[in-house]
């Protein structure tokens, strides 16, 4: 019976890759339905078998810690990465700062604390997958870069079947579809599409193929950087920024950084100044967290973006 589920898993299993890097691999995957045992595909096609649910987690990265923290009580939670208690990445820094946790970039800490199950980064090293295993922990890869909300909405139900809280991550994916649909609502049909940038003076914006090009796109509006052929993460030059003339510029406030400050120096910012967002001042300030973020929390980045760009309210 597994192995029938698995051949149809394999098959239906297409959504939510990443980037044109990681076409080997694969978004998670749960493997039937109903009580325990349960199985599980991991991102390298890795079958999982789960006796029971387990009483421990861990969590190596920061997409996995968000998910985990939605879904699974948090006594139950061991483990998670360095960066869950960071406030400029994450948006769980306040309640994992109150917690005893273990920190996953030390295999030994994650070996004190054992966790059942570890949710494991796709980019883990292959060194510290194994390092797990020998120590006793079992590990599941899972994607932590994703191309479209959807995919994270998959993988959030795949973290409620590895832990058994299927309930709890259904009603955070249905509240997550909600929004969304929220932030499409507000699309303005039969008007000009806007066009909007990427663009915090850092040389970088997100192209084709990334979680920011999905979200804009879903929006009804021009990824600025895609249209002009950029792949997920490219380099932008003030040049360009004035040769490509977004709408509107949306960039990232670190922690603790003055919005007004950012703004003023985005607009002296010379390709930006003559450009149409220059203009009009059409700049919008996401938190680093949101901006970055590659857990359902992303859809913040969605909410900010639709009220900017459709009701003209950028704010910080």
């Amino acid at each position: 019976m597994v192995c029938a589920l698995l051949l149809m898993a394999a098959m239906r299993n297409v959504r939510g890759q990443p980037s044109a890097l990681h076409r080997d691999l694969r978004s998670p995957m749960a493997v039937g339905q109903g009580a325990f045992p349960r199985h599980a595909l991991d991102a390298f096609g890795k079958l999982l078998a789960l006796p029971a649910a387990p009483k421990t987690l861990g969590s190596q990265a920061l997409t996995t810690d968000e998910f985990l923290f939605a879904v699974v009580p948090g006594e139950r939670i061991t483990v998670v990465s360095p960066y869950a208690t960071d406030p400029q990445h994450s948006h769980i820094s306040e309640v994992a700062k109150s917690m005893d946790l273990g920190m996953a970039v030390d295999v030994e800490a994650v070996a004190l604390r054992r966790p059942e199950l570890m949710l494991v980064s796709h980019t883990a090293r292959a060194d510290y997958v194994g390092l797990l295993r020998a120590v006793g922990v079992e590990p599941f890869r899972m994607m932590t870069i994703f191309s479209d909300l959807e995919a994270i909405a998959d993988s959030m139900e795949v973290t409620g079947h590895l832990s058994g809280r299927d309930q709890d991550a259904r009603q955070e994916v249905a509240r997550l579809r909600e929004r969304i649909a929220a932030a499409r609502s507000l699309r303005r049909l039969g008007t000009a599409r806007v066009r909007v940038l990427a663009y915090s003076g850092s040389s970088q914006t997100y192209g084709q193929g990334s979680l920011f090009d999905h979200i804009v796109t879903d929006l009804g509006a021009v990824n600025v950087a895609a249209e002009r052929g950029v792949r997920e993460v490219g380099a932008i030059s003030s040049e360009q920024v004035a040769a490509w003339n977004p709408d509107w510029i949306v960039a990232g406030l670190g922690t603790g950084q003055d919005a007004d400050a950012v703004r003023a120096r985005l607009l002296g910012d010379s390709g930006v100044a003559v450009s149409t967002a220059g203009q009009l001042g059409q700049i919008l300030l996401l938190e680093s967290r949101t901006f970055g973020s590659m857990s359902h929390h992303a859809v913040g980045m969605m909410e900010r973006i639709a009220e900017a760009i459709h009701r003209g309210t950028p704010g910080i």
